[in-house]
């Protein structure tokens, strides 16, 4: 099986239908027409391919893409690919093939927190043989690595994508931002609340926040700078949450790093005027017009069971 699952690990077929796609149109515009994909997906794909082959399959210097020397003796050799991978899948079946693949999910610390844990735990008990990496990090970053194709899936924050046709996604709920506190914080329960009562405690939020987040603060609430306001930063969740359970700070986020707290009635929002505009798109996102491998319909199950639960 380890020869087998090797094989299965390194053949990336779509690269290989990229490259049939584009000798056959002559054209980034048109192949990718065909493909269903972005010219600049697909122009990512043959660099990608060229780079981990080390040649130069095609030349670009004129008008009318040409394959290169090196890339029309490739031609036949990858027909002969495809046409012996679909006969691998037709003899061992898709199911096995997925099983014994590899998955590599991109997670924010608020969405680790939350979905990293029952995530290896539902692809252990379902895909046993599948390899599955669970990457943390900063949500512009997991973006960027979705696309240099370091990740198969990344749930997170679309607050931080610079460019959102460049993915496909899966909508999940979206949830509150605002200013939350302890259910027995001396604000809680008051109405109509302004920065100027805020401001009398400890004030926190996550950290970094997303650039329209931080344009939408000052706007709404006429701060010139964050810094003065905002005294405690961390993207470190559960810190937050024991700085409002353990006192009297409050602290502006969406309510889906307290999910807990706040279904057990332990944090509450603060009914504060104007109300904060933006809630927090959570979506789970794969490069637009690539077939995402089958296993990775697992992730939308867990995070909306996890939501639901």
């Amino acid at each position: 099986m380890s020869s087998l699952h090797s094989f299965v690990s390194g053949l990336d077929l779509r690269k290989i239908r990229h490259m049939l796609a584009l000798a056959e149109h002559g054209s980034f515009c048109r192949a990718a027409e065909a493909m269903n994909i972005t010219q600049p997906a697909l122009s990512r794909s043959i660099q990608s391919l060229e780079d981990s082959l080390g040649v130069q399959l095609f030349d670009r210097s004129t008008r009318k893409i040409k394959l290169t020397p090196i890339g029309e003796v490739s031609i036949e050799a990858a027909r002969q690919i495809l046409r012996s991978a679909a006969e691998f899948h037709s003899k061992i079946g898709n199911t096995e093939a997925d099983e014994i693949g590899e998955l590599r999910i991109g997670l924010g610390s608020v969405t680790s927190s939350l979905f990293g844990a029952p995530l290896l735990r539902a692809y252990a008990q379902r895909f046993p043989k599948m390899r599955i990496s669970l990457r943390v990090d900063q949500p512009e970053s997991l973006y960027k690595m979705l696309l240099r194709e370091e990740l198969d899936v990344v749930v997170g924050n679309t607050d931080a994508i610079e460019n959102a046709h460049d993915f496909d996604f899966e909508v999940t709920p979206s949830f509150t931002r605002g200013f939350f506190a302890r259910a027995a914080h001396p604000l809680a329960g008051r109405r109509n609340l302004d920065t100027d009562d805020l401001a009398l405690y400890p004030v926190g939020t996550t950290d970094p926040l997303p650039a329209p987040v931080v344009r939408a603060i000052k706007s709404t609430y006429g701060f010139a700078s964050l810094d003065s306001f905002f005294h405690l930063r961390s993207n470190h969740y559960s810190a937050l949450v024991d700085l409002m359970l353990h006192g009297d700070a409050v602290v502006f986020g969406a309510n889906i790093a307290y999910l807990q707290e706040v279904r057990r009635g332990l944090v509450v929002r603060l009914d504060v005027k104007p109300e904060f505009p933006m809630d927090m798109p959570l979506t789970i996102a794969t490069i637009a017009g690539q077939r995402p491998k089958p296993a990775t319909a697992l992730v939308g199950e867990v995070v909306r069971a996890e939501i639901a639960a």
